[in-house]
């Protein structure tokens, strides 16, 4: 579904970025593979209905939410939306912390101005 995704984007030049329960399970937060999956997009927002009662769904969205350099940060944040501030429990923070130790802290310092503070707090908590 994201090789579609991705198609589409590409054919209509804009930007897309997986949120939702597509992010979380991408990050390894959710087991669940969702059956719609939610694209961000600077491009039209658009339903695409796919065999199997599958839809991939593009939400226009704000430039800020695709100028993430780090797309994993971008992931994350989606995500962590998507879970809630508080609904947040140690599981997510122990699977988060577990993707972000692989990262480079100072490649994510530019994205936490994109992020709420919330979800900024809980990413430079994994730095610490």
């Amino acid at each position: 579904m994201e090789d579609i995704a991705l198609q589409v984007a590409k054919r209509d030049r804009a930007h897309i970025a997986p949120t939702g329960a597509y992010a979380m399970n991408l990050l390894g937060l959710s087991t669940q593979v969702p059956m719609n999956v939610v694209f961000m997009t600077d491009g039209s927002p658009r339903k695409i209905r796919l065999g199997n009662n599958r839809t991939i769904t593009f939400k226009h969205t704000v430039p800020k939410n695709l100028a993430f350099t780090n797309k994993t940060a971008q992931l994350a944040t989606f995500a962590l939306k998507e879970i809630g501030q508080n609904n947040v429990n140690e599981e997510h923070l122990k699977t988060l912390k577990h993707v972000f130790t692989t990262i480079n802290g100072k490649s994510i310092e530019a994205d936490y101005k994109l992020m709420p503070a919330w979800i900024r707090k809980i990413i430079k908590s994994f730095y610490e």
